[in-house]
Protein backbone atom coordinates (compact mmCIF):
# COMPACT_ATOMS: atom_id res chain seq x y z
CA UNK A 1 0.00 0.00 0.00
CA UNK A 2 0.88 3.35 -0.43
CA UNK A 3 1.77 5.39 2.21
CA UNK A 4 1.76 9.59 3.31
CA UNK A 5 0.18 9.71 0.15
CA UNK A 6 -1.32 13.36 -0.82
CA UNK A 7 -4.59 14.03 -1.96
CA UNK A 8 -4.60 17.79 -3.88
CA UNK A 9 -6.89 20.67 -3.88
CA UNK A 10 -6.95 23.32 -6.38
CA UNK A 11 -5.62 26.54 -4.64
CA UNK A 12 -6.84 29.53 -7.00
CA UNK A 13 -3.57 31.99 -7.62
CA UNK A 14 -3.01 34.49 -10.29
CA UNK A 15 0.27 33.80 -11.79
CA UNK A 16 0.09 37.91 -12.80
CA UNK A 17 0.47 39.00 -9.93
CA UNK A 18 0.26 42.95 -11.85
CA UNK A 19 -2.72 41.95 -13.40
CA UNK A 20 -5.42 44.31 -10.47
CA UNK A 21 -8.26 42.59 -12.86
CA UNK A 22 -7.16 39.14 -12.07
CA UNK A 23 -6.54 40.11 -8.38
CA UNK A 24 -9.99 41.90 -7.63
CA UNK A 25 -11.71 38.90 -9.81
CA UNK A 26 -10.20 35.62 -9.00
CA UNK A 27 -8.51 36.09 -5.27
CA UNK A 28 -11.25 38.03 -4.09
CA UNK A 29 -13.93 35.71 -5.32
CA UNK A 30 -12.20 32.51 -4.59
CA UNK A 31 -11.85 34.24 -1.17
CA UNK A 32 -15.54 35.05 -1.09
CA UNK A 33 -16.72 31.67 -1.76
CA UNK A 34 -14.61 29.88 0.45
CA UNK A 35 -15.54 32.42 3.53
CA UNK A 36 -19.07 31.72 2.33
CA UNK A 37 -19.56 28.24 3.00
CA UNK A 38 -18.53 25.94 5.83
CA UNK A 39 -17.96 22.95 3.58
CA UNK A 40 -15.46 23.86 1.64
CA UNK A 41 -13.75 22.99 5.31
CA UNK A 42 -14.41 19.27 5.05
CA UNK A 43 -12.03 18.56 2.42
CA UNK A 44 -8.90 18.10 5.05
CA UNK A 45 -11.55 15.43 6.47
CA UNK A 46 -12.50 13.91 2.90
CA UNK A 47 -8.65 13.52 2.25
CA UNK A 48 -7.87 11.90 5.77
CA UNK A 49 -10.79 9.59 4.88
CA UNK A 50 -9.91 8.47 1.52
CA UNK A 51 -6.23 7.86 3.25
CA UNK A 52 -7.80 5.80 5.91
CA UNK A 53 -10.48 3.66 3.34
CA UNK A 54 -8.53 0.66 2.22
CA UNK A 55 -10.03 0.42 -0.60
CA UNK A 56 -8.64 3.76 -1.89
CA UNK A 57 -5.04 4.17 0.02
CA UNK A 58 -3.12 2.58 -2.73
CA UNK A 59 -4.83 5.21 -5.43
CA UNK A 60 -4.85 8.01 -3.24
CA UNK A 61 -2.18 10.04 -4.81
CA UNK A 62 -3.84 10.09 -7.98
CA UNK A 63 -7.42 11.51 -6.37
CA UNK A 64 -7.87 15.15 -6.42
CA UNK A 65 -10.71 16.97 -4.64
CA UNK A 66 -11.87 20.20 -6.61
CA UNK A 67 -14.68 22.57 -5.61
CA UNK A 68 -17.55 23.65 -7.74
CA UNK A 69 -19.19 26.53 -5.73
CA UNK A 70 -23.00 27.23 -6.25
CA UNK A 71 -23.94 30.75 -5.96
CA UNK A 72 -27.69 31.15 -4.49
CA UNK A 73 -28.47 34.92 -4.36
CA UNK A 74 -30.91 36.20 -1.48
CA UNK A 75 -34.38 38.21 -2.80
CA UNK A 76 -32.97 41.17 -1.60
CA UNK A 77 -29.83 40.58 -4.26
CA UNK A 78 -32.18 39.47 -6.81
CA UNK A 79 -33.97 43.45 -6.73
CA UNK A 80 -31.13 45.26 -6.39
CA UNK A 81 -28.39 43.64 -8.77
CA UNK A 82 -29.19 41.25 -11.24
CA UNK A 83 -29.59 42.46 -14.47
CA UNK A 84 -30.49 39.23 -15.87
CA UNK A 85 -31.49 40.18 -19.27
CA UNK A 86 -28.47 42.70 -19.59
CA UNK A 87 -25.80 41.21 -22.04
CA UNK A 88 -22.94 43.96 -20.74
CA UNK A 89 -24.29 42.73 -16.97
CA UNK A 90 -22.22 39.97 -17.47
CA UNK A 91 -19.71 40.91 -19.90
CA UNK A 92 -18.72 44.35 -17.69
CA UNK A 93 -17.97 41.17 -14.98
CA UNK A 94 -19.96 43.44 -12.47
CA UNK A 95 -22.16 39.80 -11.83
CA UNK A 96 -18.63 38.77 -10.64
CA UNK A 97 -17.86 42.24 -8.74
CA UNK A 98 -21.55 41.88 -7.27
CA UNK A 99 -20.80 38.37 -5.61
CA UNK A 100 -17.64 39.87 -3.98
CA UNK A 101 -19.61 42.96 -2.82
CA UNK A 102 -22.36 41.02 -1.68
CA UNK A 103 -22.35 42.10 1.82
CA UNK A 104 -23.41 45.54 0.31
CA UNK A 105 -26.69 44.43 -0.92
CA UNK A 106 -29.08 43.26 1.94
CA UNK A 107 -28.90 44.07 5.34
CA UNK A 108 -31.97 40.99 6.39
CA UNK A 109 -31.24 38.09 4.16
CA UNK A 110 -27.77 36.97 2.79
CA UNK A 111 -26.79 35.42 0.02
CA UNK A 112 -25.86 31.19 0.39
CA UNK A 113 -22.96 29.93 -1.20
CA UNK A 114 -22.52 25.74 -1.30
CA UNK A 115 -19.54 23.83 -2.34
CA UNK A 116 -19.87 20.53 -4.65
CA UNK A 117 -16.62 18.44 -4.26
CA UNK A 118 -15.78 16.51 -6.68
CA UNK A 119 -12.76 13.73 -6.92
CA UNK A 120 -10.95 13.69 -10.07
CA UNK A 121 -8.98 10.13 -10.64
CA UNK A 122 -6.09 11.14 -13.05
CA UNK A 123 -6.71 7.59 -14.71
CA UNK A 124 -10.68 8.04 -14.80
CA UNK A 125 -11.68 4.71 -13.18
CA UNK A 126 -12.60 6.36 -9.67
CA UNK A 127 -13.45 9.77 -10.44
CA UNK A 128 -16.76 10.93 -8.97
CA UNK A 129 -18.43 12.20 -5.20
CA UNK A 130 -17.60 10.47 -2.08
CA UNK A 131 -20.71 9.46 -0.57
CA UNK A 132 -20.67 9.08 3.41
CA UNK A 133 -23.53 6.76 3.64
CA UNK A 134 -21.61 4.37 1.73
CA UNK A 135 -18.09 5.43 2.29
CA UNK A 136 -17.07 5.00 -1.70
CA UNK A 137 -17.07 7.18 -4.19
CA UNK A 138 -19.78 7.35 -6.79
CA UNK A 139 -20.54 8.24 -10.18
CA UNK A 140 -22.22 11.44 -11.20
CA UNK A 141 -25.21 10.56 -13.22
CA UNK A 142 -23.56 12.29 -15.91
CA UNK A 143 -20.46 9.62 -17.27
CA UNK A 144 -18.11 11.46 -17.73
CA UNK A 145 -18.86 14.81 -16.21
CA UNK A 146 -16.30 15.02 -12.99
CA UNK A 147 -13.76 13.90 -15.34
CA UNK A 148 -14.28 17.13 -17.79
CA UNK A 149 -14.18 19.61 -14.68
CA UNK A 150 -11.34 17.39 -13.40
CA UNK A 151 -9.18 17.79 -15.92
CA UNK A 152 -9.86 21.60 -16.35
CA UNK A 153 -8.67 22.10 -12.92
CA UNK A 154 -5.92 19.77 -13.22
CA UNK A 155 -4.45 20.77 -16.27
CA UNK A 156 -4.51 24.42 -14.99
CA UNK A 157 -7.31 25.36 -17.24
CA UNK A 158 -9.26 27.43 -14.62
CA UNK A 159 -8.70 28.31 -11.30
CA UNK A 160 -11.98 28.42 -10.08
CA UNK A 161 -15.39 26.75 -10.98
CA UNK A 162 -19.09 28.36 -10.00
CA UNK A 163 -23.02 29.00 -11.13
CA UNK A 164 -24.81 32.12 -11.30
CA UNK A 165 -28.13 31.82 -11.93
CA UNK A 166 -29.06 33.52 -15.43
CA UNK A 167 -32.63 32.62 -15.86
CA UNK A 168 -34.99 35.00 -13.20
CA UNK A 169 -38.62 33.87 -13.17
CA UNK A 170 -41.22 35.59 -11.55
CA UNK A 171 -41.82 37.21 -8.50
CA UNK A 172 -37.73 37.31 -8.16
CA UNK A 173 -37.37 32.84 -7.88
CA UNK A 174 -34.41 32.27 -9.96
CA UNK A 175 -33.09 29.21 -11.37
CA UNK A 176 -29.79 27.73 -12.77
CA UNK A 177 -29.74 26.95 -16.27
CA UNK A 178 -29.50 22.76 -16.31
CA UNK A 179 -30.84 22.99 -19.84
CA UNK A 180 -27.63 23.56 -21.13
CA UNK A 181 -25.56 22.22 -17.82
CA UNK A 182 -23.69 25.81 -17.88
CA UNK A 183 -21.46 26.64 -15.41
CA UNK A 184 -18.95 29.70 -15.27
CA UNK A 185 -15.23 29.53 -14.78
CA UNK A 186 -12.40 31.89 -14.03
CA UNK A 187 -9.09 31.71 -15.51
CA UNK A 188 -6.71 34.52 -14.29
CA UNK A 189 -8.89 37.45 -15.66
CA UNK A 190 -11.04 35.80 -17.59
CA UNK A 191 -14.64 34.78 -17.49
CA UNK A 192 -15.11 31.50 -19.08
CA UNK A 193 -18.78 29.88 -19.50
CA UNK A 194 -18.80 25.64 -19.76
CA UNK A 195 -21.46 23.63 -21.21
CA UNK A 196 -22.48 20.97 -22.67
CA UNK A 197 -23.11 20.86 -26.33
CA UNK A 198 -24.71 17.15 -26.82
CA UNK A 199 -26.05 14.50 -23.93
CA UNK A 200 -27.10 11.60 -25.07
CA UNK A 201 -28.85 9.12 -22.55
CA UNK A 202 -27.19 5.85 -22.05
CA UNK A 203 -28.73 2.34 -22.64
CA UNK A 204 -28.37 1.44 -18.81
CA UNK A 205 -30.26 1.65 -15.50
CA UNK A 206 -26.98 1.60 -13.00
CA UNK A 207 -26.33 4.88 -11.83
CA UNK A 208 -22.96 4.36 -11.47
CA UNK A 209 -22.34 3.42 -15.04
CA UNK A 210 -23.78 6.82 -15.68
CA UNK A 211 -27.25 7.59 -16.81
CA UNK A 212 -26.43 10.08 -19.90
CA UNK A 213 -22.70 10.99 -21.53
CA UNK A 214 -22.10 14.43 -22.34
CA UNK A 215 -19.66 16.64 -24.82
CA UNK A 216 -18.94 19.73 -22.80
CA UNK A 217 -16.69 22.76 -24.63
CA UNK A 218 -15.10 25.88 -22.62
CA UNK A 219 -15.76 29.21 -23.91
CA UNK A 220 -14.96 32.52 -23.16
CA UNK A 221 -18.19 34.59 -21.77
CA UNK A 222 -17.69 36.79 -24.53
CA UNK A 223 -17.86 34.14 -27.46
CA UNK A 224 -20.64 32.30 -25.12
CA UNK A 225 -22.89 35.51 -24.99
CA UNK A 226 -22.58 36.39 -28.81
CA UNK A 227 -23.97 32.98 -29.84
CA UNK A 228 -25.56 31.59 -27.38
CA UNK A 229 -27.31 34.53 -25.34
CA UNK A 230 -31.19 32.70 -25.86
CA UNK A 231 -29.41 29.85 -24.13
CA UNK A 232 -27.90 31.44 -21.28
CA UNK A 233 -31.44 33.63 -20.11
CA UNK A 234 -33.96 30.18 -20.73
CA UNK A 235 -36.09 32.05 -24.41
CA UNK A 236 -34.24 28.91 -26.25
CA UNK A 237 -36.30 25.94 -25.87
CA UNK A 238 -33.95 22.61 -24.43
CA UNK A 239 -31.76 20.72 -27.05
CA UNK A 240 -30.52 17.73 -24.48
CA UNK A 241 -31.48 15.01 -23.61
CA UNK A 242 -30.64 14.49 -20.22
CA UNK A 243 -29.99 17.04 -17.39
CA UNK A 244 -27.42 17.15 -15.02
CA UNK A 245 -29.12 17.91 -11.68
CA UNK A 246 -25.97 17.84 -9.35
Amino acid sequence: MVKNSTIVIIILTCFTISDLNCQSLSFKLYDYFVNSTKDINNINELKKTLRDNDYYNDISDRLMIYPIFWFYPSEDFLKSKMKIDDKNYYLSKDFINDMINTEECNNKQTNYVASQLVIYDTEHIYSGEYSRSFNKILKTSVKNYVDYIGKLYNDSIVDCIFTYPTILLENYVFQFNFNYNMLFALKDSDVYVIKADLCIERNTNEWEDGLCECEFSILKLEEYIQNHWDEMIGKSPMKLDCIITQ
